[in-house]
């Protein structure tokens, strides 16, 4: 059997660029829809909470 923690890295690491090419049509899509500076500050602010979640998420996980 393998290890828990082997069988996460080996789940993310495969989500991994899934979420790069969702965040990238969101990207194209975003831009294709709002002007480019709003576009822009709504793609950075997106991914800082979604950083911020993230971080959160694994925070509350680990305690």
């Amino acid at each position: 059997m393998t290890d828990p923690k082997e069988q996460q890295i080996r789940k993310h690491s495969l989500l991994i660029p899934v979420a790069v090419a969702t965040g990238t049509l969101i990207a194209v899509g975003v831009y294709a829809v709002m002007p480019n500076n709003l576009a822009l500050f709504t793609i950075i602010a997106g991914a800082i909470l979604a950083g911020f979640f993230t971080y959160r998420y694994i925070r509350s996980t680990k305690n």
